[in-house]
């Protein structure tokens, strides 16, 4: 149930912060003909994917740690339940 409950939070947290991202970039585009507010966030998931990776292989990631960033948090931040909300 503890696993449960890292990755429920970090996936809140992912899909709150793409939400903020999107919609962020979707206003400072000021178009809709290019789906621009997925750039940022996809561009900056697959960074710090990579770092998290890192730290992941070299194990100083707890493994509550891991769950919360990388399963729960990047999960949540990449998803394409975002696209629901384009219009």
């Amino acid at each position: 149930m503890n696993k449960l409950l890292w990755v429920g939070l970090g996936g809140f947290a992912g899909s709150v912060l793409r939400y903020l991202v999107s919609g962020w970039a979707q206003q400072a585009s000021g178009t809709v003909s290019f789906p621009w507010e997925r750039w940022p966030s996809t561009c900056s998931a697959a960074r710090d994917r990579n770092a998290l990776y890192l730290a992941d292989t070299r194990g100083i990631l707890h493994p509550e740690a891991r769950l919360f960033l990388i399963v729960g948090l990047l999960g949540g931040f990449t998803t394409f339940s975002a696209f629901g909300n384009e219009p």
